[in-house]
């Protein structure tokens, strides 16, 4: 069960078309620009207007202005004081959706966990809104800042609506008795994953699909200004994968909420991100906009992986699409 500032149960909270011939660069232009694909062989809806509602890209929105509202100085960031990652500069805006992306155990996660104060500096500091992270209080902090780790949590005795609802534990008082807005925002929320079947059901009966939906939900119901999502899409089926891209953007566009996540597969981040970064052993690779990133040389790179490996892959992806 993942610990945070954002208050995770009730008894603590009072604390996810080219041929194998083709070479690699049209092929994974293809891959990770998916336009003119259905989601059903009998529907007229191109994947695109489901991954890109009202048409909007990923850069969309250009016209309103970007605050920084997240910057990273000097950020080294590790265990025990050990540092793994050094010397991170960055700097992310005002409803920006950023995507982390690299093999597994290269501080993606430690990064996140940084950002969002489960995990103290090596050096360097976090600022929220120019503010060093270290000056918000528990509570304070719950109200700007959500997260979504990949640790399962397992509480007993509690269903689906339980668990959003300890998201509004930010906003009640000490008894954490939820008010009758704090009801009407988790009724939202549900409405919004379309979670309705799930709600009223013990969660430690759901799949590990159905408790990313509803642990999302939780996240969601802090109404936070930032939310730190680590492998959202994980257990997610592809369905619910689009459909919670569709929400992200949603959430991007018209609350300009702020959306630092990791994600392994890097072909979606095309169609969400703002930015992406490279997160590799040895520390931060490339950044930029997915066009800049997501090329065959980097991505065989940030990944290790040959030619011929990369061709496979591609080819499983072609499969999956």
């Amino acid at each position: 069960m993942e610990r945070s500032e954002n208050y995770t149960d009730k008894k603590a909270l009072k604390q996810k078309g080219s041929s194998a011939g083709d070479d690699s660069d049209a092929a994974m232009k293809n891959i990770i620009r998916p336009n003119g694909l259905s989601v059903r062989g009998d529907s007229n809806v191109a994947m695109k207007d489901i991954i890109r509602p009202n048409g909007l890209s990923a850069g969309d929105d250009s016209d309103a202005a970007m605050k920084d509202i997240i910057r990273l100085n000097g950020l080294s960031v590790g265990y025990e004081g050990d540092a793994i990652i050094e010397n991170i500069d960055l700097e992310i805006g005002k409803g920006e959706i950023v995507t982390l992306i690299g093999p597994n155990g290269a501080g993606k996660s430690t990064i996140l966990k940084t950002i969002s104060r489960q995990l103290q500096p090596v050096s360097g500091a976090v600022y929220v809104n120019g503010r060093e992270l270290r000056g918000f209080d528990q509570a304070e902090l719950a109200k700007v800042l959500s997260l979504l780790l990949t640790e399962r949590i397992d509480p007993e005795y509690m269903t689906g609506r339980d668990i959003i609802e300890t998201g509004r534990y930010p906003y009640t008082g000490k008894m954490g008795i939820l008010s009758e807005s704090d009801h009407a925002v988790v009724d939202n929320i549900i409405e919004l994953l379309g979670i309705h079947e799930l709600a009223d059901r013990p969660f430690r009966k759901l799949s590990d699909g159905q408790k990313q939906r509803i642990l999302i939900g939780r996240a969601l119901a802090q109404e936070p200004e930032i939310l730190i999502l680590d492998e959202p899409m994980s257990y997610l089926d592809i369905r619910y994968k689009l459909e919670l891209i569709e929400i992200l953007k949603k959430l991007r566009s018209e609350k300009q909420i702020t959306i630092v996540m990791s994600l392994h597969e890097f072909e979606l981040a095309r169609v969400i991100a703002d930015k992406v970064i490279c997160v590799k052993e040895e520390g931060i690779g490339r950044a930029g906009s997915p066009e800049e990133v997501l090329q065959p040389d980097v991505l065989k790179e940030l990944y290790g992986i040959t030619d011929e490996q990369f061709e496979l892959m591609l080819q499983s992806m072609r499969f999956v699409l």
